[in-house]
């Protein structure tokens, strides 16, 4: 009569795992990656898209009331200005003379 208890030890196994590798082969035939890893990769690059993002939003916000000027002053690359801007830390005056030079 065959043990009930060894039965059970084999379902709860599983069928055998290749390579004793659940992520797959590597190369070509699998990823070799942790699944779990792959997400926080994803998050971790999603998170400095984000941050990037916001820096850029912040600077706007922080820089609102030069990047009007400069507007005004014939200065419409808004990218550029925000650049001159953060190397100037928001000197208006500064941040002219840099851009006329």
């Amino acid at each position: 009569m065959a043990n009930p208890i060894s039965n059970m030890q084999n379902l709860q196994q599983g069928p055998p795992l290749q390579n004793n590798n659940p992520y797959g082969m590597g190369g070509f035939g699998g990823t070799n990656l942790n699944p779990m890893m792959a997400n926080n990769w994803n998050s971790i690059f999603t998170n400095s898209l984000f941050q990037s993002q916001l820096s850029q939003m912040s600077d706007e916000v922080r820089y609102k009331d030069q990047l009007k000027e400069l507007e005004l002053s014939g200065f419409k690359d808004r990218a550029k200005n925000i650049l001159i801007l953060k190397q100037v830390n928001g000197d208006l005056d500064l941040a002219i003379e840099k851009l006329c030079s």
